[in-house]
Order: C-alpha cells, then sequence, then structure tokens
C-alpha cells in the first residue's frame, strides 16, 4: 500500500522539523505501507533522508506562490488519486477526493478570536479569517485528523468538534541532542533569561523588554534577556522599543535568527528561559529549554501548561507586573530553579519522535481498506 504525503506548504519551521522526523524515524512497513510518495517543494525534499520506501516527488507548479500550489493540488495532483488513496497533509489542508484524506491541527491562531484580532482590520487579520475558514473545513471533511495535544482540539467550535470523524493526540518529539542534565543552578555576574521565538504581537516580547527594564530600574541591574528568533509582525514595534530604553538597554539583546544546530549552545549559556506566548499549538522551543534541564518562566496561557505542567512559573504574559514578579521568584530561588529544572527535564524525556512516528503510522494504519 502507498502512503502520499502532501508536504506542499511545509518549507521551514516545526512543519519542517516534524516531516523529517517523522520520516526519518519511520517504519512504514511494520503498517502496512510499502511505500511513501512525498510531494512537495525541491528544497523541502532535499532535507529528507532517501530510503527504499521513500518516493520524492516535485513540479514545478509547487516552487512558486500559493496561487500556483493551488492551481497543482486541485487540477493535477487531485487526478493523481483514486478511492483507494490514502493521503497524509502535515501541513493543514483538505482536498476533495474518493480516498482517505486525513490532517493535522498545526496553526491554532485561526482558531482563537481574540489572538485573531489583536491583528484586526490588516491584511493578517483578514489572511486568518480565510485560514479559518479552511482550516475548520478541514477538520469537518477530513477522514481523520492529529492533534498535537488536548488544547487545540478544545479550541475548535463545539459543532466542529461533533464532526470530527476520528481524531487522535500525537506530540512532537525532541532532539535527543537537547536532552541535558543540567547541575550547576548558580549564576555568575548576570542572570540571563532566553526567550527564542518569532518576534509577534501573541508572542509578547515587548512585554518582556518592559519588564526587564523596568527590574533594572529598581535596583536589579544583573539581569539580562537575550531574543533569539526571526522578525515577525510585531519586530518594529519590539525595536522601537528597545531604542527608546536608557541605560537599562544594556539589559536586553536581540540575536535575530540563529541556526538550529548552534541553539543548543544558547541554551546551555542561559540561567532560565522564559516563554510569553498566549497562542502556541505546540511549544516547540519551551519543550527544547524543558531538554535542557533550564527553569522556565512561563505564560499561563493556551497550551503551555499541558506541556509544562507543575515544571515552571506560571504568570499572565500581557502583565508587567505578572512578568515582574516570574522573574524575580526565578532569581532569588536557586533551590527552586534546580527543583523545576530537573522536573521539567524529567517531563521532556517523554517526547519522543520515534514514538510519534510510530503512533502516526498507526493511526494512518487504520484507514487503509480491508479486501
Amino acid at each position: 500500500m502507498r502512503l502520499t504525503i502532501d508536504a506542499s506548504n511545509i518549507v521551514s519551521g516545526g512543519g519542517l522539523t516534524h516531516l523529517v522526523e517523522l520520516l526519518d524515524n519511520a517504519k512504514p512497513e511494520r503498517y502496512g505501507f510499502s511505500e511513501v510518495e512525498v510531494w512537495g517543494r525541491e528544497e523541502t525534499l532535499l532535507k529528507l533522508k532517501n530510503n527504499k520506501w521513500l518516493i520524492k516527488r516535485t513540479h514545478h507548479l509547487l516552487n512558486k506562490g500559493y496561487v500556483s500550489r493551488y492551481i497543482w493540488k486541485h487540477l493535477i495532483f487531485k487526478k493523481k488519486l483514486n478511492k483507494k488513496s490514502i493521503v497524509f497533509i502535515p501541513g493543514t489542508g483538505y482536498i476533495k477526493t474518493k480516498g482517505k484524506v486525513i490532517t493535522m491541527c498545526r496553526n491554532l491562531l485561526p482558531l482563537e478570536r481574540q489572538e485573531m484580532n489583536r491583528y484586526f482590520f490588516s491584511l493578517q487579520w483578514i489572511r486568518l479569517w480565510v485560514l479559518r475558514c479552511l482550516h475548520l473545513y478541514s477538520y469537518k471533511m477530513a477522514s481523520g485528523v492529529i492533534f498535537l495535544n488536548h488544547y487545540s482540539f478544545n479550541a475548535l467550535p463545539l459543532n466542529i468538534r461533533n464532526n470530527v470523524k476520528n481524531k487522535v493526540f500525537i506530540a512532537h518529539g525532541v532532539n535527543k541532542g537537547f536532552l541535558i542534565k543540567k547541575n550547576d543552578y548558580s549564576y555568575n555576574n548576570y542572570f540571563e533569561l532566553l526567550n527564542i521565538s518569532s518576534i509577534s504581537l501573541y508572542r509578547h516580547q515587548v512585554n518582556l523588554v518592559k519588564a526587564v527594564a523596568e527590574l533594572f530600574n529598581e535596583g536589579h541591574d544583573d539581569i539580562r534577556l537575550k531574543l533569539i528568533g526571526p522578525p515577525g509582525r510585531d519586530y518594529d514595534n519590539l525595536m522601537k522599543n528597545i531604542n527608546l530604553l536608557g541605560k537599562e538597554k544594556r539589559a536586553i539583546k536581540y540575536m535575530g535568527v540563529i541556526p538550529y544546530d548552534e541553539l543548543s549552545i544558547h541554551y546551555r549559556k542561559a540561567d532560565s528561559f522564559i516563554y510569553s506566548s498566549t497562542c502556541e499549538t505546540f511549544g516547540m522551543t519551551l519543550l527544547e529549554a524543558m531538554a535542557h534541564s533550564l527553569p522556565i518562566a512561563c505564560s499561563s496561557s493556551s497550551s503551555m501548561p499541558e506541556m509544562l505542567k507543575d515544571a515552571g512559573i506560571y504568570f499572565n504574559p500581557e502583565n508587567i507586573e505578572s512578568i515582574k514578579n516570574a522573574i524575580l521568584q526565578l532569581k532569588k530561588n536557586q533551590k527552586e530553579r534546580e527543583e523545576i529544572g530537573k522536573k521539567a527535564n524529567k517531563i521532556s524525556e517523554g517526547y519522543d519522535w520515534g514514538i510519534t512516528s510510530d503512533k502516526t503510522f498507526s493511526f494512518l494504519q487504520g484507514f487503509i481498506k480491508k479486501d
């Protein structure tokens, strides 16, 4: 049996990491699939390791923009499918076919109206509303849906939840090289907070900057905040707020994009990790910080408590005082830092890409028609 994967909208980030790790750890023959055919852009396919059962496919339309990919999907790809086809769309989506289509819930932002409304009456807001309609339709029409956690499923409108035909909860894994046992929880001259995520409105890095600046002016001038991540919608606002600072500016460092294989260096150097998102389908960098045994101050919103459990200090990312209190609690209590850091590392050990791959193929196996 052949499994067809539509990876046409996967280029980078968590989606690409998931696809690469899913296939690197795959044992498709064990689940009834003799071939796995992946359709995607050339740059995506180059990241996938060759395997005897893996067939890589591309098309000139896939290497262009959204409209071209849409034409490919509905005028070319669709014709290649039949009633025996099993199509897995890990990037979220649906295509009408007589076969089985299994999709994933990968983007929580279009599902939460209060988060969408941060972009009110902008092109991004319109785009999110279009995505919301497309995603909800996909979850309703698909033969099966993979959710990364229970929070994402519960974020769906009730009428959509009631119409999801088959669902399963399968978390991502963590890079085994990130599983580090931290032994020393003291700090030297500076207490470094690390934040890794794209600079976005719903990730509230501006509030982190304001909180650290206020703490600096209140006498805690040994606190340092390091921000890593690609510029997003809130980048200009972030830089504006940093540039308005006086002497407090020395406490803030924005490093932009860091190659994935260099991230572990920054996790290891940090004294703690701070995660301030209010909308997260799956906090990959949060999990990576947990794997590095870092003590974590974390947003109490969205899916984060489901992952971090009681292995962190929670705060309201939209309240500066709440952020400050969480930072000070981490900074002042070495024993607590050690306790929650080790607990976080222990929890992260349960997130394994091999398990993710096996659970995914086991779910997909259930859609093979028994003759």
